[in-house]
């Protein structure tokens, strides 16, 4: 199953595989990944031929990707992989940092909406949807982003319905993605 998740990513990154297995170029990037999942288990019990032939390119352009990284970067730091995480996110979307801030012993959450980046001073500013206020957080002090919620994690997790498949077209719940 872990081989599956690799190759949802590698699906959902590749235009060609991506309008291969009908995966919609124009949702967010965790949905395409869930599609390409689903599609992908799917296809391997219906096409083995098709699948073998994804899974042999998949394999071939990882082995690849892995080289070209070695050679040409050293290994990121954190706050530079945080940085970058941070760059690749839309102002608007709700995130959640994890990390330590302040005088914190136990790992916490900031949460809201994405503001803003400052990569000089190196911090994020969130708008917090409960407290109505703006909240500024240090790109050192976050360990990882969560953005695969929609509204405050103190209220607990958002349930959304399942993906499911109809004909070509996906839907989560009721609406077409």
């Amino acid at each position: 199953m872990a081989e599956h998740n690799t190759f949802a990513d590698y699906a959902a990154k590749n235009e060609k595989w991506r309008s291969a297995l009908n995966i919609p170029a124009y949702v967010q990037y965790s949905d395409q990944v869930d599609i390409a999942w689903q599609v992908i288990e799917d296809l391997s019990m219906e096409d083995p031929d098709k699948y073998e032939q994804f899974r042999a390119e998949a394999l071939a352009a990882g082995a690849t990707e892995e080289e070209e990284e070695r050679e040409d970067s050293p290994p990121l730091s954190q706050a530079e992989r945080i940085r970058q995480e941070l760059a690749g996110i839309a102002p608007g979307t709700y995130l959640m940092l994890h990390g330590h801030y302040g005088n914190a012993i136990n790992a916490t959450i900031e949460q809201g909406k994405l503001v803003s980046i400052d990569d000089k001073a190196g911090t994020v500013k969130l708008h917090s949807t409960v407290y109505n206020k703006d909240l500024t957080v240090r790109m050192d002090q976050i360990t990882y982003i969560d953005a695969s919620r929609s509204g405050s994690g103190a209220l607990g997790a958002v349930q959304q319905a399942d993906l499911r498949r109809v004909g070509n077209d996906w839907y989560r719940g009721n609406q077409k993605l």
